[in-house]
């Protein structure tokens, strides 16, 4: 539930700014772990939700947890003030879709200066025109009807956001495509842009305007700390959502955009012109899957080339690549991996030394586990070697891919007096980590219910790696999975080992 509840908070605030009582809603949302919590959160936020934005945002999240309370709640609302606008469009955005066209026209009607009516009618008329309705079910009728209460609503409300994407969808839908742009470029909502951007996208297409995406782009004010569920984050992590992070996360998202239109030039001069994105693999890669989705070989090899060169692109990246396969047939692949793999080989030197310089030296909690044969194994009796802890879980996708580099490195390359233990957390039942185990055939040695101990170590998430030293002190601590994973156990425990 909890998971799901994040999910559903990344999507219903993934283009707002934070304001005081969303963000205090997330915040309660993001500690419930059952329905009755988050129903209960929903409940002490409802005499807070004063302005009809705060009812807006409360009545989305709602909807996905207790629809059939949510609409009730409404109606009654409505029920004491029958006469009031506001309470009227609360109540009518979360009717159904069905009647929702009829009652926008009939709210016009009644309350010709109140925004909420001409907003509903023109969110139906978008998504009518959108899914390409025959006459039948929208007539030439009604759509000139709409079309009149449409222009109305802009007369009053000229800055609205969906009023103005109505129109921008009305004017395409007729074909005149100058005055769309012209009315698309008049929607400045963040929220209404990103959930409509597929058909922005097909318009810019449709329309041969990829230059316009930069406008588009450039107005979006996205607040990248609003959209990521704090309970996800360490406080370091918050602290690190700075305006750089969040301009960063645009222009991936600008790039994005670019390769889905096929502007590989567009691109090529948006990542030449920003020094700041020469080192960034993920940056630079988006053009170069670009180039092999228009079936540009000769282009996508030159552009790994030069980040071969410049060594933003190493080896391992080249390997392990999945969407660079189709080119591993080009007489060039081999010249070109094998270049990568020269490079690997030459720094070899300078990343051990990187990673020998994050040595910790913290103490390691003293512990004692249960390993698949009942048998007890503590840290205390390894004294003397150097102990390489793995944290998983069998649900945990990561985990399973961390699993099989750790066995390999055992088995080709981990020097003597060192123990690997595979420490599993967060199970229902442990039966299901010995299945697992004697399945794979791992050469880890199983460790049982360590929830307590991971808590003692600080874990947070998996999988988790710590390496202790023969001391018995936390040297090094690794998060998630790593494409250089083996090439670091190798350096920790060489170096530990020595000592």
């Amino acid at each position: 539930m909890k998971r799901t509840l994040l999910l559903m908070l990344l999507f219903c605030t993934a283009v707002m700014l934070c304001g005081s009582f969303n963000e205090d809603l997330i915040t309660e949302l993001n500690k419930a772990e059952t329905k009755v919590q988050l129903s209960a959160c929903i409940q002490s936020a409802l005499p807070r939700a004063q302005e009809t934005e705060d009812h807006r945002f409360l009545q989305d999240i709602w909807l996905r947890i207790d629809p059939e309370a949510c609409c009730d709640y409404y109606e009654q609302l409505l029920e004491k003030h029958p006469n009031d606008p506001k309470y009227q469009y609360l109540a009518l955005r979360i009717e159904d879709d069905d009647l929702r066209l009829e009652s926008a026209r009939q709210m016009i009607a009644e309350h010709p200066d109140y925004f909420g009516g001409y907003q509903i009618m023109a969110d139906n008329m978008y998504y009518l025109l959108s899914n390409a309705y025959t006459a039948d079910d929208y007539t030439t009728k009604d759509y000139a009807a709409d079309k009149a209460l449409l222009k109305q609503g802009l007369q009053k409300f000229p800055a609205d956001p969906i009023l103005n994407l109505a129109q921008f969808r009305s004017f395409w839908f007729d074909g005149d495509l100058k005055n769309a742009e012209l009315s698309l470029l008049k929607v400045k909502d963040d929220e209404v842009l990103l959930f409509n951007w597929q058909d922005v996208m097909a318009f810019l297409k449709e329309a041969d305007r990829p230059e316009l995406l930069a406008s588009l782009q450039r107005s979006l004010q996205v607040d990248w700390s609003c959209i990521t569920p704090f309970s996800m984050l360490t406080k370091e992590a918050i602290q690190e959502i700075d305006e750089q992070t969040n301009a960063e996360h645009s222009d991936r998202f600008y790039l994005t955009c670019l390769g889905e239109l096929g502007e590989t030039a567009l691109m090529e001069n948006f990542l030449n012109s920003h020094p700041e994105y020469q080192n960034k693999t993920e940056m630079q890669m988006r053009l170069v899957y670009t180039y092999l989705e228009l079936d540009q070989a000769d282009n996508a090899l030159n552009r790994l080339q030069r980040l071969v060169k410049g060594r933003v692109l190493d080896y391992l990246d080249l390997q392990n690549d999945e969407e660079l396969t189709v080119l591993h047939e080009d007489k060039r692949w081999d010249t070109l991996l094998a270049a990568a793999e020269q490079n690997w080989e030459a720094d070899a030197s300078l990343r051990r030394q990187k990673m020998l310089k994050e040595r910790l030296d913290k103490p390691s909690p003293d512990w004692e586990l249960n390993d698949a044969a009942g048998n007890k194994v503590s840290l205390a009796d390894l004294r003397g070697q150097v102990v390489i802890l793995d944290f998983w879980a069998t649900w945990c996708g990561p985990c399973r891919g961390v699993m099989p580099v750790i066995d390999n490195w055992i088995k080709t390359s981990m020097p003597e007096g060192v123990k690997v233990f595979s420490v599993n957390v967060y199970e229902d039942d442990p039966q299901d980590a010995i299945d697992y185990m004697n399945e794979k055939s791992y050469a880890m040695t199983l460790l049982l219910e360590a929830d307590e101990v991971f808590s003692q170590y600080g874990g947070e998430a998996i999988p988790q790696i710590y390496v202790i030293d023969k001391q018995g002190k936390v040297a090094f601590d690794h998060l998630g999975f790593s494409k250089d994973l083996e090439f670091r156990l190798q350096t920790w425990a060489e170096a530990l080992v020595a000592e």
